[in-house]
């Protein structure tokens, strides 16, 4: 071999750079086409958030629901009667929720629409009393009177297209929860097996055991969930029928529904609460404020480590990121899925860590040699 030629590799002779080489345009294929892949997913995600939705709370309820199905399967009952018996037994609780919050809701509008001027009347006076105490507070009692009397005579109207709006999305988000919730339940096992096809047999094992500790940990977050909605909301109950707050359990409602935002639902929860009180005075409102931050810091140190720590092992602080995140992105229902999404993110982040180290220490061995050979 002549030595004066430069390898393929090195700068030749004339100093240009050597052509590129297969590998070279293979790796650069494959950047392209994952950069690709990345925007279409990224695109596909944003344009069918809602149906990813409906498919991650199917799951998530799937996850939380199937213990039951195999506890009544362990008695001997059939398959696909512990199904239905389940499904039965949730649809039957969510219409015995609809019986008892749709009449307070109504009367609560009644109660809006007739009494909106007068409300408008009890928080001025209160404003204008406060004023007395703090005079730097802007003069806005006239605008505060004109929007509830404006208020009065549009709450029909809004009342019937948010009502109409709302059971609307609601039957057909419902409806395709519930076809979802049956075949995963039903079917889980084939579904999973369906899934795991895609993936290559080298990581199959891995990505199952990715997948089952991910849907663990989903179960746990939805059973704390519930359970941190009732508590709140029987909490948020009691302190409002003691305290004399009109209303108290459809602001009850709201403070129950709230939770299923992290971090941020419960801040808000007691301004609609706060805001009713202040139209009866403004020492009911700080009494309301008080009594919720109390509630919220029981909840923060007693009820969440116990209902959702032991079982979501993920970090407040990640929480309330994924949710700003999800917030941002999609509105309200990023925030409802994002402590799952994070769920799922910390699992994967888990195994491709262990994953690492788990390659660090075959390559760490094969060092000592080659020192002891050097000395």
């Amino acid at each position: 071999m002549d030595s004066s030629n430069p390898p393929a590799s090195e700068p030749g002779a004339n100093g240009r750079a050597p052509a590129m080489t297969q590998r070279h345009r293979n790796q650069a294929f494959w950047i392209v086409a994952y950069s690709v892949m990345a925007i279409v997913g990224l695109w596909l995600t944003v344009s069918l958030f809602p149906i990813l939705i409906e498919i991650v709370l199917a799951l998530i309820l799937a996850t939380g629901l199937r213990p039951v199905v195999e506890w009544l399967a362990r008695r001997k009952v059939p398959h696909g009667l512990a199904i239905g018996l389940v499904m039965l037994s949730v649809l039957l609780v969510f219409a015995g929720f609809l019986a008892i919050i749709v009449p307070q809701l109504v009367t609560a509008v009644q109660s809006l629409i007739t009494g909106a001027p007068q409300i408008g009347k009890s928080l001025v006076a209160s404003y204008t009393k406060l004023r007395e105490t703090l005079p730097f507070l802007p003069p806005v009692a006239d605008q505060i009177q004109a929007l509830f009397n404006t208020l009065g005579s549009q709450i029909p109207t809004m009342a019937g297209t948010l009502v109409g709006g709302i059971l609307s999305v609601t039957t057909s988000v419902v409806g395709s929860i519930v076809s979802m919730l049956v075949i995963f339940l039903g079917d889980g096992a084939q579904v999973e097996g369906y899934v795991l096809s895609l993936v290559s047999a080298r990581y199959r094992e891995r990505v199952k055991g990715v997948m089952d500790r991910i849907g663990t940990r989903s179960g746990g977050w939805l059973v704390g969930q519930l359970s941190l909605m009732l508590a709140m909301g029987l909490g948020a109950f009691i302190i409002l029928t003691v305290l004399g707050v009109p209303g108290a359990a459809v602001l009850a409602l709201v403070t129950a529904l709230f939770e299923l935002i992290p971090a941020i639902g419960p801040m808000i929860a007691v301004i609609p609460a706060a805001l009713v009180a202040f139209a009866q005075s403004p020492l009911l409102a700080l009494a309301v404020v008080a009594l919720y931050f109390v509630m919220h810091q029981i909840e923060s140190a007693v009820l969440v480590p116990n209902l959702m720590g032991r079982s979501v092992h993920l970090h407040p602080l990640a929480v309330l990121i994924a949710v700003i995140a999800f917030t941002s992105l999609f509105g309200v229902l990023g925030a409802v899925i994002a402590p799952a999404t994070a769920v799922a993110v910390d699992e994967v982040l888990r195994e491709w860590r262990t994953r690492m180290d788990a390659a660090s220490d075959v390559a760490t061995p094969s060092v000592a040699p080659a020192e002891q050979r050097m000395h």
